[in-house]
């Protein structure tokens, strides 16, 4: 197997056991991931060719969040407030982009909990929620909130980090080394403190934030043959090849033994795919 194309987007699929299955796309042509596990693959970067995924324009070299520099000022989907949603100004008529931040972050979002290397907070719309816990190598999930926007979900989120991590150790996610936590014990402790929270009482009050007593967790199992014991993150702007056997596929992360590649860092990137021979 030989395909050249831009990394464009990576799917996943879950079945009813909560298995995983992994789809990448180069261009539009898609690779079935899960079928190369144990096979001796490479991917190899054509020197030079990263394109924007905004305006699809060619790119000197990689930049911040895979965008250029024209589509980091005037794209919402750059501005901070993605990256910290208690940030959103949507309130406030200064979006960069008011008819996407509407379809965006004017609509229901929830709060969740996941165990990734440990347990954490997170945000996210229903619609996304499975394949945000994948994205970020979840083993369990677990919905608590339903808040009206995303500003809101954001703001409910900042708040229970004074309890709770909302970041990730990918090292030790990728090394299967995680501190497991009853995520309904977890859950039903940030009902207890958000209920004797005098800053969560307006967003109470006016129904802006329901908590969610009766959710199910959900179980999710990565397609993994074993995991590396030393971890060397790969990123072409060092090195334009990596190759090697495919030992799992966890988040959007691909384990070559002791070398890993983080696949949504290279979206726009032009490569060569191909499985071959040891």
């Amino acid at each position: 197997m030989f395909i050249t194309g831009k990394i464009s987007k990576i799917e996943n699929k879950i079945d009813e056991f909560g298995k995983i299955d992994y789809f990448l796309f180069l261009d539009e042509k898609k690779i079935f991931l899960n079928n190369l596990l144990g096979k001796y693959i490479s991917l190899e970067h054509i020197k030079n060719l990263i394109f924007c995924i905004g305006c699809q324009k060619k790119m000197k070299a990689w930049y911040r969040n895979n965008y250029c520099f024209l589509c980091n000022k005037k794209l919402a989907i750059c501005d901070i407030c993605i990256i910290k949603p208690e940030k959103c100004h949507f309130h406030l008529n200064t979006c960069r982009e008011p008819e996407w931040g509407w379809k965006y972050c004017m609509n229901i979002h929830y709060v969740y909990l996941s165990i990734t290397s440990g347990a954490k907070i997170g945000i996210t719309k229903k619609k996304n929620l499975i394949f945000r816990w994948i994205n970020q190598g979840a083993i369990q999930g677990l919905l608590i909130a339903k808040c009206l926007n995303r500003r809101i979900a954001g703001l409910y989120e900042n708040y229970l980090t004074k309890y709770i991590a909302d970041k990730t150790n990918w090292r030790k996610m990728l090394s299967n080394i995680i501190n497991f936590s009853d995520l309904k014990e977890i859950r039903d402790q940030i009902i207890w403190r958000s209920q004797k929270s005098l800053f969560l009482q307006k967003f109470f009050n006016e129904k802006s934030i329901l908590i969610l007593k009766n959710e199910k967790i959900q179980n999710l199992i990565y397609p993994i043959i074993n995991y590396p014991e030393k971890i060397q993150l790969f990123h072409f702007k060092k090195k334009l090849k990596i190759s090697g056997i495919l030992t799992g596929i966890k988040g959007q992360y691909l384990l070559f033994n002791n070398t890993v590649i983080n696949l949504r860092k290279h979206l726009g990137y032009k490569i060569h795919f191909y499985q071959n021979s040891l």
